[in-house]
């Protein structure tokens, strides 16, 4: 093992993003409000919750709330909580705030990727592949 970190690849990550982004807001606007409803791979979340999570971690990209999730003692609970806060919101709500904020991270990204900034390692807390919707 090495305390070595690779570069990030931040062009074809944003790129990525907006692709993601894309087939995101695809696949929501086709759902039925009973699929939108719907329970997810997530066990205890629905597709909404999912969506909702998306979001809050987006406008984490940018906002204190980001910040205190790299110091979070759960992960979980760091996962859990905007969700949480957000099981309420109506699929419009959601949807707004996924929109602005995937659309602000992924020009954060852009802007991040031209800077000296690109060139700092970080480890991330976790890394997870999970399937969630």
């Amino acid at each position: 093992m090495t305390d070595r970190l690779p570069t990030v690849d931040l062009p074809n990550m944003a790129a990525a993003l907006r692709a993601e982004r894309a087939e995101m807001l695809n696949f929501t606007s086709s759902l039925t409000d009973e699929e939108w409803t719907a329970p997810s791979a997530a066990a205890g979340w629905r597709i909404a919750d999912v969506v909702a999570h998306i979001g809050a971690t987006a406008r984490g990209a940018y906002t204190p709330a980001g910040l205190r999730t790299s110091f979070a003692t759960s992960l979980e609970q760091a996962n859990e909580d905007p969700v949480d806060r957000r099981r309420d919101w109506s699929r419009a709500k959601v949807m707004a705030e996924y929109q602005r904020a995937s659309r602000r991270a992924t020009t954060l990204l852009d802007v991040v990727r031209r800077t000296p900034a690109a060139r700092v390692r970080y480890r991330w807390p976790i890394s997870v592949a999970t399937p969630w919707v």
